[in-house]
């Protein structure tokens, strides 16, 4: 109900208050930005914004991306590791 008011008098007071002074266009303009209701209405307009946004992203497709590498081991044949091969190989 006090938002209204101040709405109210917020939308009328320029018609009234076209030469007052602007102590009073000051005070207004204090009011308005230390209005806890006026801030929490802000809150919840933020908060259905981004839950628009949210709902409008589930309707868009998704890419998932996945990579996987794998490095292939480098085998050298060495006189000394062929030797050690062939005699466990070799060995009854």
């Amino acid at each position: 109900m006090k938002l209204i008011r101040l709405l109210c008098f917020v939308l009328v007071l320029p018609l009234w208050s076209s030469g007052q002074s602007a102590l009073l266009d000051s005070y207004l303009q204090e009011a308005i930005t230390n209005s806890d209701a006026l801030k929490q209405l802000q809150f919840q307009l933020q908060r259905n914004l981004y839950a628009l946004e949210e709902a409008k992203g589930l309707f868009l497709p998704a890419v998932n991306l996945t990579g996987t590498y794998t490095l292939a081991a480098v085998v050298e044949a060495s006189p000394f590791r062929l030797a050690i091969c062939s005699i466990q190989c070799t060995a009854p």
